[in-house]
């Protein structure tokens, strides 16, 4: 069926269970701009090939019907993968994570009841293309497991655009927490949401994309979006700001370096910057330090890519008294054993609940 114009704007989910000649399968239809894509999914290889080879024999396959292997995924420029094999029998009792960045959307999954479930990637974004959106959009749509009913979808967003409003500014006002934003972005377009993070006594306001918002709403069931400090900030004030000491925090990603700085037990300091290289990141690094009076006794601990902390780490050293890994969480490890390869501030996030 056609849709009609008002429709057309709108991208259309629908879901069936289906059992064609004794093999159980997921159809998907999806319906924009006047046309529809359907996928089938087929929980084996040779269950696969079957559907491909009765397809293919007759006109079904001049209709965009896809055939998907789900442990077989076609992933979309995907790289640091621990496996293209992903089994999901029973959604409810699995998540979803991912941080959508600038390039490329990093994702990780899990169930919460059997362990060595963990499975991981980063599916990278075409840089010669001019819309993100778009990007994102294929990303999801060409691995279909992100179209998964998971019991739970949490999605990090990196908005240059926020603030920190501690608690005793806004009075635990929402309103209020609008009113600083309205006054640092005035006249900015973008939706406004609010992170309250009771752990460290104060809330993130930030701006997302309007078509970012809409595009995760009416293609995901009720998910979690949420700026990609809180989880950073939660985890390093409940794990590892156990006294009047100052103590900074690095975590490092492919390109970015998320850093923040606790003085006297409460946050002083929590942004993410981007980088092309690791004199940059050595550099926001020193100077965070150096713009938040840290002394030299203080520390500084970091986190995240392994390639980027052997690198900074004897740099880091050179200028710094106390310099150290951070010790990662023993009971992640139930996860998978490479656990300690996935992106860090999405494994974290069942510690941050």
């Amino acid at each position: 069926r056609r849709e009609s114009n008002s429709d057309q704007k709108f991208r259309k989910l629908l879901f069936y269970p289906l059992n064609y000649r004794g093999i159980c399968l997921q159809a998907r239809l999806l319906a924009c701009n006047g046309s529809a894509k359907i996928t089938l999914a087929a929980e084996k290889g040779n269950e696969c090939d079957r559907l491909s080879s009765d397809f293919i024999k007759n006109a079904f396959g001049k209709t965009g019907i896809y055939l998907v292997n789900l442990q077989k995924q076609p992933h979309r420029s995907m790289n640091d993968a621990t496996t293209p094999q992903l089994e999901i029998r029973h959604p409810e009792v699995w998540e979803l994570a991912a941080r959508i960045r600038r390039d490329c959307i990093k994702y990780a999954v899990h169930s919460r009841m059997e362990d060595n479930s963990l499975s991981f990637g980063t599916i990278h974004f075409d840089k010669s293309q001019d819309s993100r959106l778009n990007e994102l959009e294929a990303a999801v749509y060409d691995n279909s497991f992100f179209l998964t009913p998971f019991g739970r979808r949490t999605f990090l967003v990196d908005s240059d655009r926020f603030a920190l409003i501690p608690d005793e500014f806004s009075a635990n006002n929402p309103e209020e927490c609008r009113r600083y934003y309205d006054f640092l972005y005035p006249n900015d377009d973008r939706h406004v949401q609010i992170d309250e993070i009771k752990e460290a006594g104060l809330s993130i306001v930030y701006g997302i994309d309007p078509a970012l918002d809409s595009f995760l709403r009416r293609t995901f069931d009720n998910p979690t979006t949420a700026h990609s400090l809180p989880p950073l900030l939660r985890f390093f004030k409940t794990r590892h700001v156990r006294s009047d000491s100052n103590v900074m925090f690095a975590h490092f990603s492919e390109n970015s370096v998320g850093i923040t700085a606790f003085r006297n037990l409460k946050p002083a300091f929590a942004n993410i910057f981007n980088f092309d290289n690791a004199d940059d990141a050595f550099y926001y690094v020193m100077a965070a330090w150096q713009q938040n009076g840290m002394r030299p006794t203080d520390s500084l601990r970091i986190v995240g890519d392994k390639d980027l902390k052997s690198e900074l780490l004897p740099r880091l050293r050179e200028h710094l008294k106390n310099v150290a890994q951070l010790i990662f969480p023993a009971e992640l490890l139930r996860m998978g054993k490479d656990a300690m390869q996935a992106p860090f501030d999405l494994v974290i996030l069942p510690l941050c609940e």
